[in-house]
């Protein structure tokens, strides 16, 4: 914490009480940084100076930002969609910009020809980010866990379902390792039959710990569980917006952005590229038609399926449009956003 500034210097005194605010954990200082300090107009440029060598950088310089966007052409946007929201233009740190996004998921149906006629549904997205000139933030790194009531419903409904595959359950990648993985939290509460109930069911809670949204190795996240997709829904599949709801550490009370961006070089702008992409293994397609032998069928069509999810990647994003997927992955749609700052 800097010593208190002369009063009658305004620039130094609106950041000394950002500073304050700081220590209070608040990220934005959003009505002194936002509203008044580009009020003071050229003055703002010398909170640098007064402030030389602080250990928090992004309020070195509080230059407000302004942005500008770009989507490419969605691959199946029946089946998953995505939306990137621009902060307010100027009312943002240049130096901590939330990156808003909203991920829908649905069913697109296909009609190529009679044999390969089929819907499809995802299992688990991934969001990809391509940084340029900027970091992600330590703090505000977006996650969701399930609740306990959530997981005990699923439980339950995961009990009726004991062969190694089931349409009711389609999401589940491998029911005989959705089994075990709730019955370790179910092992660990027998074992613990002296504690109180609400004791077992924390200790359940934490052994599990089933995330809907994860927080991924560098700057990737996954939407969906692995094993488990979407045990909310009936089917286990991905359905309805994702990243809307409250993260598992809100860092705002109305906000809840997948994460902030912070720039490596503050004289320059700064970048970040979104791509949504899907594994193969977690594309569940079902025929059109009906079919007695689902598992028959899709072992038949799954080269001539996949094949046409490939063609509809290919001719949505043409070559040289950011970078090529990784091995068994599609692209499913790319944003990108860019933050300057604005003139003062």
């Amino acid at each position: 914490m800097p010593p208190a500034p002369d009063s009658t210097n305004p620039v130094a005194q609106v950041m000394y009480e950002c500073y304050q605010k700081m220590e209070q954990k608040s990220i934005y200082c959003r009505e002194r940084v936002t509203h008044e300090l580009p009020a003071l107009g050229n003055s703002a440029s010398r909170l640098k100076r007064h402030y030389a060598g602080s250990k928090i950088r992004h309020l070195e310089i509080a230059l407000t930002a302004k942005y500008s966007r770009s989507i490419s052409a969605h691959t199946l946007e029946r089946a998953a969609f995505l939306e990137l929201f621009l902060p307010n233009q100027g009312q943002e740190n240049f130096n901590l910009s939330p990156l808003n996004l909203v991920v829908s998921a649905g069913e697109q149906e296909f009609i190529e020809d009679v044999d390969v006629s089929f819907r499809l549904r995802f299992r688990r997205i991934i969001i990809d980010l391509v940084l340029s000139n900027c970091t992600i933030a330590r703090l505000g790194r977006y996650e969701k866990t399930l609740t306990e009531d959530q997981v005990s419903i699923f439980r339950e409904k995961l009990s009726l379902h004991k062969s190694t595959s089931s349409e009711e359950l389609a999401g589940v990648a491998n029911l005989a390792v959705a089994h075990k993985i709730l019955k370790v939290g179910m092992d660990v509460s027998r074992k613990r039959g002296r504690q109180s109930d609400d004791q077992d069911k924390d200790n359940l809670s934490q052994k599990i710990s089933i995330k809907i949204v994860t927080k991924s190795s560098g700057p990737t996240w996954e939407i969906g569980h692995e094993v488990l997709g979407d045990p909310r829904q009936f089917d286990a599949l991905l359905k309805g917006d994702y990243l809307l709801e409250a993260p598992d550490r809100p860092l705002d009370e109305e906000d809840n952005p997948l994460c902030f961006l912070e720039p490596m070089d503050t004289s320059k702008p700064y970048s970040a590229l979104v791509e949504m992409r899907v594994k193969k293994r977690d594309c569940v397609y079902f025929p059109l038609a009906e079919n007695r032998d689902l598992a028959d069928w899709r072992e038949r069509n799954k080269r001539a399926i996949e094949g046409a999810l490939v063609g509809k990647m290919l001719e949505a994003h043409k070559v040289g449009v950011g970078s090529r997927p990784p091995p068994g992955e599609i692209v499913l749609a790319r944003a990108a956003i860019q933050v300057e700052a604005a003139d003062d």
